[in-house]
């Protein structure tokens, strides 16, 4: 079917505009010229619906003109790709509860402190949303122990930037040591299913060594510390021990 600019922005639901952008950014094929008039066929309306298809599952696109560019068989990998490095780790659901429920197992003032590192939203004035159920367990119990909500919701503010440098840095290395080159070769379609199998484990990947290197940091600190605290309880214990009859 022949159609004009104005007819195809109509078929597909899309400004004249836009359609002329993405040809600049070649996600669109020029039209063939009958004189001075830009003709578009059936299959420039199936290259655009393509496109917006990809766009709308986040593709930027610049990848969207590689993924075309490189041929119908490297998109499943890149979709994959997309799908699995934009879906969030925690497969948990916000846990919805009475406001004075959460007050009653942590103390005063907990939904406003709590808000602070953002484990508690307001859902209305006798309800809040918990983002983390297993965070606010921990909150509870260290509660519990004896730490004060304000030590509690400070710690967890300086705990949450050093993770999130953490999670930069490792991330980080991988963006610089693979994707980066990938990207500068072209996004070379022989390569697609490797770097989409590789950057949908990145995530995970970072998580398990984030989480080996805590557990050791842990182990070399928790130790020291816990002898120190033993040896002075010791001191102060023997100090005040009655001293025996001769």
């Amino acid at each position: 079917m022949d159609l004009t600019i104005d007819q195809l922005a109509q078929r597909v639901a899309m400004t004249a505009r836009n359609i002329r952008e993405w040809q600049t950014l070649g996600l669109v094929p020029p039209p063939e010229k009958r004189g001075r008039v830009g003709i578009y066929s059936d299959e420039h309306v199936a290259i655009i619906n393509h496109v917006k298809n990809l766009k709308s599952q986040g593709f930027p696109l610049d990848v969207i003109r590689r993924v075309i560019d490189s041929g119908s068989g490297s998109e499943d990998s890149v979709r994959k790709m997309v799908a699995e490095a934009l879906s969030p780790f925690s497969t948990g659901e916000p846990v919805v509860m009475p406001r004075v429920e959460l007050i009653a197992r942590v103390g005063q003032g907990a939904d406003v402190a709590l808000a602070t590192v953002e484990l508690v939203t307001d859902v209305d004035a006798a309800t809040v949303s918990i983002r983390d159920a297993e965070t606010l367990d921990a909150v509870e119990l260290l509660v519990a122990a004896g730490m004060s909500l304000s030590r509690i919701t400070e710690t967890l503010r300086e705990v949450d930037k050093l993770q999130h440098q953490i999670a930069q840095l490792l991330l980080g290395a991988y963006v610089t040591d693979v994707w980066q080159p990938f990207v500068e070769s072209g996004y070379a379609s022989e390569d697609w299913e490797k770097i989409a199998e590789n950057a949908s484990q990145a995530k995970q990947l970072t998580v398990t060594l984030a989480s080996r290197l805590l557990a050791r940091a842990l182990d070399d600190t928790v130790d020291p510390i816990l002898l120190q605290q033993a040896n002075e309880a010791e001191a102060v214990l023997e100090r005040d021990r009655p001293a025996s009859s001769a």
